[in-house]
C-alpha cells in the first residue's frame, strides 16, 4: 500500500517489500485500529485555521491516501500548494527522493 506498483516491480527495490521481524513491532490489530481512527477523524472544519504556508505533496499512485484527499487538504488550507508527483505511491521521499527534495526546496524558497 505504501509504494507504487512500478517501484515494487523493480528488483532493486525488493527489500522495501520485506518486513524484518521486530520485538517492537505493533500487532496488526494496533495498526488497523490506528488506520480506522485516522479514517474516522474529520478535521476539515479546522483547515481554514492553518495560517502557515503549506505544501501538500501527493503521489499519483498513492494507494493509501486517495488523491482526492490531498486535493481537499490543499483546497481547505489557505495559501496551500499542491504538488502531485507522477509515478509515486505514498512514500514519495523513498520512491522519488531527488524530486521530493526539489519540490520541498522550491516551496521553501518561495
Amino acid at each position: 500500500m505504501l509504494f507504487s506498483v512500478g517501484f515494487l516491480s523493480d528488483p532493486a527495490n525488493s527489500g522495501w517489500s520485506e518486513t524484518p521481524p521486530s520485538e517492537d513491532e505493533e500487532p496488526p490489530a494496533g495498526w488497523l485500529a490506528a488506520y480506522q481512527a485516522q479514517r474516522n477523524f474529520d478535521g476539515r472544519a479546522e483547515l481554514a485555521r492553518i495560517a502557515a504556508p503549506t505544501l501538500v505533496l501527493a503521489g499519483d499512485e498513492d494507494r493509501l491516501v486517495p488523491l482526492s484527499d490531498a486535493r481537499a487538504l490543499a483546497d481547505g488550507i489557505p495559501r496551500a500548494s499542491l504538488s502531485v508527483l507522477a509515478g509515486s505511491g505514498h512514500l514519495i521521499n523513498v520512491e522519488l527522493p531527488v524530486r521530493f527534495v526539489t519540490e520541498v526546496r522550491a516551496f521553501l524558497e518561495m
